[in-house]
């Protein structure tokens, strides 16, 4: 067996390296408690021996019987530290030579081994990804998370009766850094000031005492009164005021009821509901938290499950609109809930809402290509055609979209509005516009 030298607690590192500093293979558990079992690992079959090799183009590869990847490690995993300390992460990369890059938000920040973040700020906080690839073609990730002890981050965004001009910005921000709130045990660490025209945002970063936690709407009612002194210190004569978490996604409710459905979450959150409904604090730390559509995840539910679930969709409606993302989430989500038993959906008596959500996505969608949507239940496909053909329109002519193979058979001939549906199998469903002698200028 290996050990350690008297003089060294450090474990040993068996591999090879061409001395190129690039190139180099390492066993596993090399630099581990682990490698002093070496005498009984392998990757040719035979105890103890470890075979490597230099192809063609000057790689040294291990000659792993599985042909995994390089053995990824980041030390530390999770980093909960003060704001304005020092933190340094380690990516340690086993097997061929491996080329490291730390990625955060999606962006690569840094090469190399070590990741060294100067004086912390709550634009530091999140989820960083070490990824090595070694120069025989693997690919391996490991991941970190940095979050910063009491901070809390609120945006402010206000409606000014009269435009601003840069020096007030700078006072406005003046008065707020160091400022203390709830009760003293919170303090403005830093307030940044944009603004264009009448429009100002302010966002502010708040050191809270670790041993206080305040109702969320007990923050931003404090806020609102320092931010109402600070314009009367300033003198600015604002409109409208509107202050919500930034750096974490604030409660929501669920359209239609007056309950908490959504509490206050921190970015990376699930959040559960009825067991079934579950929606995600997204965003990041240098953007801003948003909550992510909800997800349907069973498919057996009770009568007041789908009454619940059915509200969370309702309040997706506006923004599915605009954004696909939310859109397909939402159809899905339709689709589910659907496919449950008639019994069930009867006595939520969600018929006509779901209905009435896919009507009103159908008819109010900002279509900037064909959109499609085939579930097990109905299928969507919404197209704007131009009607006119230079100066005669299409008058009498009648047009027809392929909807494709559906699992729910379509009434024939039923007329809704100018369209109609017809179907002859379930495997060949058209939806008709018939264009009247108006000549509309675009038909959905």
């Amino acid at each position: 067996q290996w050990t350690v030298g008297m003089s060294s607690s450090i474990d040993a590192l068996a591999g090879i390296n061409a001395g190129d500093g690039v190139n180099f293979a390492t066993v596993p558990e090399s630099l581990k408690a682990g490698i002093i079992n070496v005498s009984s690992t392998t990757n040719v079959k035979i105890g103890g021996m470890w075979i490597f090799k230099t192809d063609t183009v000057g790689c040294i590869n291990s000659l792993l019987e599985d042909g995994s990847p390089p053995n990824v490690t980041v030390q530390p995993g999770n980093v909960s530290t003060s704001l304005g300390s020092n933190v340094t992460l380690s990516c340690q990369a086993t097997g061929c030579g491996s080329r490291i890059t730390w990625y955060k938000d999606n962006k690569g920040v840094s090469t190399g081994q070590y990741l060294v973040i100067p004086a912390v700020k709550p634009s530091s906080r999140g989820l960083y990804i070490c990824r090595a690839v070694s120069t025989c073609g693997y690919a391996s990730l490991g991941e970190a998370s940095i979050t910063i002890q009491g901070v809390h981050q609120y945006s402010a965004q206000i409606m000014l009766n009269t435009s601003m001009a840069s020096d007030i910005a700078v006072k406005l921000s003046t008065f707020l850094e160091g400022r203390s709130v709830l009760n003293k045990t919170a303090n403005i660490v830093f307030a940044n000031v944009s603004y264009q025209s009448a429009t100002v945002d302010v966002l502010i970063t708040l050191a809270v005492n670790s041993s206080y936690t305040y109702a969320y709407d007990i923050v931003i009612t404090d806020l609102y009164a320092l931010l109402l002194v600070a314009f009367q210190n300033v003198q600015i004569s604002a409109a409208a005021l509107q202050i919500q978490r930034f750096d974490g996604c604030p409660p929501l409710l669920a359209a239609g009821t007056n309950s908490l459905e959504w509490p206050e979450s921190e970015i990376g959150t699930v959040r559960t509901i009825s067991l079934c409904i579950q929606r995600r604090c997204g965003g990041s730390y240098s953007s801003g938290a948003q909550w992510e559509p909800i997800v349907i995840t069973c498919s057996s539910f009770t009568p007041s499950d789908v009454s619940r679930a059915v509200s969370s969709l309702e309040s997706l409606l506006n923004d599915s609109l605009s954004k696909p993302e939310v859109a397909n989430l939402l159809l899905q989500n339709v689709d589910k809930l659907l496919q449950i038993d008639r019994e069930t959906i009867f006595e939520s008596n969600v018929g006509a809402r779901l209905l009435n959500i896919l009507n009103f996505y159908s008819n109010n969608a900002i279509i900037n290509q064909t959109t499609v949507f085939a579930g097990r239940t109905f299928a969507i496909q919404l197209e704007d055609v131009d009607v006119f053909n230079g100066v005669q329109c299409f008058s009498g002519k009648n047009f027809s979209v392929d909807l494709g193979s559906v699992d729910l058979a379509l009434a024939g001939n039923k007329s809704f509005d100018k369209s109609s549906i017809s179907s002859s199998s379930t495997e060949n469903t058209t939806a008709s516009v018939y264009v009247t002698s108006q000549c509309p200028n675009t038909l959905r």
